[in-house]
């Protein structure tokens, strides 16, 4: 428990210590991720947004691979496609 404590307050004086605009494109981007990692590695630019957006649903296609597509599900993870990138713009103009 420990450990993972450590993790957690690494993590937030990395976010903490960032811009503000910059935060706010972390936010849009592990809100749409539903991980910070993938966002700061977005941010970093160690990960593209097409990227991020894959390692964001991993779960989804695995499930959709194992009990087949559903029609509701798929459309929405196509919307949701754009997110990324929007964020992963946004940060760059920021960040750079």
């Amino acid at each position: 428990m420990r450990r993972r404590c450590d993790q957690i307050f690494r993590l937030r004086s990395v976010i903490c210590g960032q811009e503000p605009f910059l935060r706010t494109g972390l936010r849009s981007a592990a809100m749409v991720t539903k991980s910070v990692v993938i966002a700061l590695a977005l941010a970093e630019s160690h990960i593209m947004p097409f990227g991020a957006w894959s390692a964001s649903m991993l779960n989804e296609n695995y499930r959709s691979e194992r009990w087949g597509e559903d029609l509701e599900e798929s459309k929405r993870r196509t919307e949701l496609r754009i997110n990324p990138e929007a964020a992963g713009r946004f940060m760059a103009i920021v960040w750079h």
